[in-house]
């Protein structure tokens, strides 16, 4: 596993993905006190799995030669029932939460008893780590706390998880009229208070330069990428995945046959799909036509849209009731 790490102190700093310049960092901390040093790592989806991506190739190569033709509605490969995507994603959990514990038990724990930090009077004071797990099912935080009797007792905290219209990124990258509001979403996910993905039919929504150049920059605004539903044109081999056969029945029920002809807004039925599959939480936007479908989505598939003004004052909401 690669996840990101990182230590917070007032005199030493790192946030990288190293476990040697993460220890060696760490190790300068000559310090007696740390009630101010917070250790931290973060885990996607590619850290934990990395086999998933050889698995999709192979799923697309076999796809493909099972589709000979055909639409990707006839072909059951390309819908599957919410059951089996939930079945899925639930065993992504169980391993993703048993890797990332095995590995705090076995590299992480064993590292901070060594550390100076730990050799203070009376067996060394409790050190608290966390680790966020990022997938797109879903955002938690383990926050591990080692005891001086070498114990550790853990707090599991579920994190919202955001999908953003391409729209919303278009306000931050042409500076528009609403920008700030955008930057106060990438603050959360920059304080690890919620997890902000887009899909990835924003290849399709951005395919030329220069805003197509700012993709690549999302992850260091916090903001990852990830799997949308397949579409034989238009699929990134061994990351997409297949539909929903519960979501297109009701986009069926949705939409007219005018509309399903037309097929002008397919990027943006896309993005919505991938959000369902992806067992998102909350689908931002402020995309007139998909605020339209909102409570026809809520009430079919429990899909939850909102303008991002909407979700930062209920987040903001919340952070005031913590607070107090």
């Amino acid at each position: 596993m690669s996840p990101r790490f990182q230590i917070d102190h007032p005199l030493v700093s790192y946030a990288g993905d190293e476990w040697g310049e993460f220890i060696r960092l760490a190790n300068q901390m000559q310090v007696r006190n740390v009630d101010n040093v917070r250790f931290h790592m973060s885990y996607g989806e590619v850290d934990l799995f990395p086999e998933l991506q050889e698995i999709r190739e192979q799923m697309k190569a076999d796809a493909l030669k099972q589709l000979d033709g055909r639409t990707i509605d006839a072909n059951p490969i390309f819908l599957l029932s919410q059951e089996q995507h939930d079945a899925w994603h639930e065993q992504r959990w169980r391993q993703a939460e048993q890797l990332v514990d095995r590995e705090v038990e076995e590299h992480f724990f064993p590292m901070v008893r060594r550390l100076p930090l730990a050799m203070s009077l009376n067996g060394g004071p409790d050190v608290q780590f966390s680790a966020v797990i990022d997938l797109p099912s879903g955002c938690q935080r383990r926050t591990y706390v080692m005891r001086k009797s070498g114990q550790f007792d853990l707090t599991v905290e579920r994190l919202p998880t955001l999908t953003l219209d391409t729209a919303v990124l278009f306000q931050l990258w042409r500076r528009r009229s609403k920008v700030e509001i955008v930057r106060r979403l990438l603050e959360l996910a920059k304080r690890q208070s919620a997890s902000v993905r887009v899909t990835g039919r924003v290849f399709e929504d951005v395919p030329w330069p220069p805003l197509s150049d700012e993709i690549a920059n999302l992850p260091n605004l916090g903001i990852e990428v990830m799997r949308s539903v397949i579409r034989p044109h238009h699929w990134r081999a061994g990351i997409d995945l297949p539909g929903s056969r519960e979501f297109a029945d009701a986009y069926f029920a949705l939409t007219t046959k005018q509309d399903r002809e037309l097929n002008r807004d397919w990027k943006d039925w896309d993005h919505i799909h991938s959000h369902f599959i992806n067992k998102r939480d909350i689908f931002l936007t402020w995309d007139k036509k998909l605020r339209r479908y909102g409570d026809g989505l809520n009430d079919h598939l429990g899909i939850v849209v909102l303008e991002p003004e909407e979700y930062l004052l209920v987040a903001d909401t919340d952070d005031l009731a913590q607070a107090s």
